[in-house]
């Protein structure tokens, strides 16, 4: 055969007569095939990389970037841990003011929710309801 020469195999092959198979050969491989068993191969466990990869698969520069912010966020949190002790410390006591101005809220509220009843020996007169001063706004 020369290599130079192109070989005509598909040329030769469809000249050659197609025979047919012999019944008797057929009726032997279907016999062999129903009495064969076949064992399954066992299927190999997934690594945890594998499993990962499988998961993280659709997007994974997407759960990168998650993870990158967890990390940032962790690094923060650890770093300004002990912040909030030195800025308590720094800030002055004033409880006497903030209970005045607690009280006075409060006492307020209840001055306009209508409930406030003025204290024994107050010379306060005890506030009225809107709905008792509109008469006297209306006849004036």
């Amino acid at each position: 055969m020369n290599i130079n020469e192109p070989d005509d195999f598909e040329g030769r092959l469809g000249r050659v007569p197609v025979r047919a198979v012999p019944a008797q050969w057929r009726s032997e491989i279907l016999r062999a095939a129903s009495g064969a068993t076949f064992a399954a191969r066992p299927v190999p466990r997934p690594s945890l990389a594998q499993m990962l990869t499988r998961l993280l698969w659709p997007s994974p520069r997407a759960w990168a970037g998650l993870a990158a912010v967890w990390l940032v966020l962790a690094g923060v949190n650890l770093t300004t841990r002990g912040a909030p002790s030195v800025i308590a410390s720094a800030v002055p006591s004033t409880a006497p003011e903030i209970r005045m101005a607690l009280e006075e809220q409060q006492r307020l509220a209840a001055e306009l929710r209508g409930d406030l009843q003025p204290e024994p020996g107050s010379a306060q007169q005890p506030s009225r309801s809107r709905t008792a001063r509109t008469p006297q706004l209306l006849h004036a």
